[in-house]
């Protein structure tokens, strides 16, 4: 298992609760047009609606046809903020144990900065393109919902472009049936498909950045380890402790264990 810090932890802890309020919203959402399309009279059953529950909601043909697509870019935003605030918390943590700050830059966007910065600490580093293709397809769809001035047509063809030339490698992988797809067209399985592409992503930056040892050992206190005898006993607390704090497995995780053992 992957090395795993705290912040990608909470990532997931965010996007649980993300996707709970998103799936009931969609249940409901579902539930409420089937019933209206049933009514004989849309207009007439809003109107009830609307009058029952004390939300006053004028009737707008147009508006009804939009709102999957608008209700999915919303939901494709919350999304990604929630993956932003992992980009800073894992920037925030990482830097707890480095001697060096690491800060973002404007001018490029944090997950690319990201990726450049831990393969400047591991050279080895890879992350894999389908993600980040597939990531910056839906970011940019983010920005043109969140902003649309700054996001040119052309702009959003080229982002589409890199991500769908992975589509067949989706499907297997994600079990999608027909995403990504384009700004006008995305859908709840984008959501999906995102949510899903965003935490193996994060997943992967993760375990490709493996803290500084030194201020790692301080902070978590494996010094307490070095009374035990023999050294494997050491060793298997140390590995007991990475697999407590960030579930990194103990045939994972030997060459991490003997740097910490040798800066004890």
């Amino acid at each position: 298992m992957p090395f795993k810090y705290k912040a990608y932890n909470d990532l997931l802890i965010n996007l649980g609760r993300i996707d709970f309020t998103i799936e009931v919203s969609e249940l409901a959402l579902r539930d409420f047009f089937d019933q209206m399309r049933n009514s004989g009279d849309e207009a007439d059953f809003l109107k009830t609606k609307s009058t029952a529950h004390k939300i006053y909601v004028g009737y707008d043909r147009k508006c009804i046809e939009e709102i999957t697509h608008r209700t999915t870019l919303s939901h494709i935003a919350f999304v990604y903020h929630s993956v932003e605030s992992f980009f800073y918390d894992f920037q925030r943590e990482f830097n707890q144990y480095c001697a060096e700050k690491w800060s973002f830059d404007s001018g490029t966007t944090k997950l690319t900065q990201c990726i450049n910065f831990i393969k400047e600490k591991n050279p080895q580093a890879l992350v894999e393109q389908l993600l980040f293709d597939v990531f910056n397809h839906y970011h940019q769809i983010r920005v043109k919902y969140s902003h649309p001035k700054t996001v040119s047509d052309k702009e959003l063809k080229n982002k589409y472009s890199q991500a769908e030339k992975h589509s067949i490698d989706l499907k297997k992988r994600y079990r999608v049936n027909n995403s990504p797809k384009e700004f006008l067209d995305v859908d709840f399985e984008d959501y999906f498909l995102f949510t899903k592409i965003s935490k193996d992503l994060c997943l992967n930056i993760s375990s490709n950045c493996l803290p500084p040892v030194n201020q790692f050992v301080e902070i978590h206190k494996f010094n307490r380890f070095k009374k035990l005898s023999p050294v494997l006993r050491q060793k298997n607390a140390i590995s007991l402790e990475l697999k407590k704090l960030f579930s990194y497995l103990p045939e994972e995780s030997v060459n991490f264990v003997d740097e910490i053992y040798s800066a004890l």
